[in-house]
């Protein structure tokens, strides 16, 4: 049943993310992914604290934001542009949905995840913690900031979507990346 539907993803997700992240189309039922930006500037003599380790550019930290009910990815621009001053390395992305239980809501909670998962394994972060160290990278963060009814229940579309791919070989399959299971990143 997944196979199916995550096949399609694969073979599509450039296209739907060209869509989905311009600049005239942020509205309602979306998906907004923000890359990490340089974090050349944090300071690596910062004291040890959630906060400093969040900023590292070692860190492989991802933050959802998931709006309310009618708003739209727009709308949390202040909040991701508050998540990124706080951590620059991060890879923030920000889903405004309005239709519980829907496929185009799995969908886009499964995009949402393979970007999760491709910064896990291949994110600018991990080659430079690599390359600076010999000891192994830091373990994938996952940080989620939801507001309201509809955030929540776009949360919970979330780890529907994280199960089936957890659980379902051909699903896994389908993904650029190996997926974490939620245990290991909350």
């Amino acid at each position: 049943q997944h196979s199916a539907l995550f096949g399609w993803l694969v073979e599509f997700e450039s296209g739907l993310r060209r869509r989905l992240t311009s600049a005239d189309k942020q509205e309602a039922n979306e998906v907004v992914v923000d890359p990490p930006t340089d974090v050349a500037g944090v300071d690596p003599l910062a004291p040890t604290t959630t906060a400093a380790a969040a900023t590292s550019p070692s860190s492989k930290l991802v933050i959802f934001v998931f709006g309310w009910g009618g708003g739209s990815a727009a709308e949390l621009t202040d909040v991701v542009e508050a998540y990124r001053a706080l951590c620059p390395s991060a890879l923030l992305v920000r889903l405004a949905w309005n239709a519980k239980e829907s496929w185009a809501m799995r969908r886009a909670c499964a995009i949402a995840l393979q970007h999760a998962a491709r910064f896990w394994v291949e994110g600018k972060s991990n080659n430079d913690h690599q390359a600076a160290t010999s000891s192994p990278p830091p373990p994938p963060q996952l940080l989620v900031h939801l507001f309201s009814n509809s955030g929540f229940m776009t949360w919970t579309e979330m780890l529907r979507t994280w199960r089936a791919a957890c659980e379902d070989e051909d699903f896994a399959k389908s993904l650029s990346h190996p997926l974490p299971s939620v245990d290991k990143v909350l």
